[in-house]
């Protein structure tokens, strides 16, 4: 199983504010995201992390991914919060076995799913995966899926295919990438469509 989710911001306790979560403390927003995620993601499932997963340092990254289950990836934004923790060797971020004695492994900035079981005309669907909302993404005509973050709680009105996958939105769950897809694929779309 695979799981998506952005924008946790473990340990920040300013953005309890700024995206008005329903929080009393840093310590409890932190307990209940873990719990969440504890609760559906099992030791041999994938969770992708758009960004933003702590703005702490290594140390700090490391402490949340020890409570964590499932497989960890993360979008590598090295320009962006994750900076203080990510790894510095450059734009193209590869797997690393972490000091917290968990996987994690950073991708791209800007990832791209092709889901074969959703295969029309023998070309896998395309889910495209960024921490940014973008206009327009690869095959977006095609009726490619684009996955988003950075925005929390305000979605960006982009299509039918673009989804804002905060945590916010999720009520603090990540969110399982058939479930969107399946949803998305419900929507109206038109080859054509900008």
């Amino acid at each position: 199983m695979i799981y998506v989710t952005s924008d946790s911001h473990f340990g920040h306790d300013a953005i309890r504010d700024y995206s008005s979560r329903p929080f009393t403390t840093v310590e409890e927003m932190d307990a209940t995201m873990i719990e969440n995620w504890n609760a559906i993601v099992r030791d041999d499932d994938t969770v992708i992390c758009l960004g933003d997963f702590t703005l702490g340092g290594w140390e700090q990254a490391a402490w949340y991914f020890r409570k964590l289950t499932g497989h960890i990836k993360v979008l590598g934004n090295p320009w962006h919060h994750d900076k203080r923790w990510l790894p510095k060797t450059g734009v193209g971020y590869s797997p690393f076995r972490s000091r917290s004695d968990h996987d994690v492994e950073i991708l791209l900035p800007i990832h791209v799913l092709e889901l074969k079981e959703y295969a029309v005309d023998g070309h896998p669907l395309p889910v495209i995966l960024c921490h940014y909302p973008i206009a327009r993404w690869d095959r977006k005509h095609f009726g490619a899926i684009h996955l988003y973050g950075h925005t929390h709680q305000h979605c960006v009105d982009l299509g039918p295919r673009a989804i804002n996958i905060c945590v916010e939105q999720a009520d603090y769950y990540p969110v399982s990438l058939i479930g969107l897809v399946e949803s998305a694929l419900m929507e109206p779309f038109g080859v054509g469509t900008t």
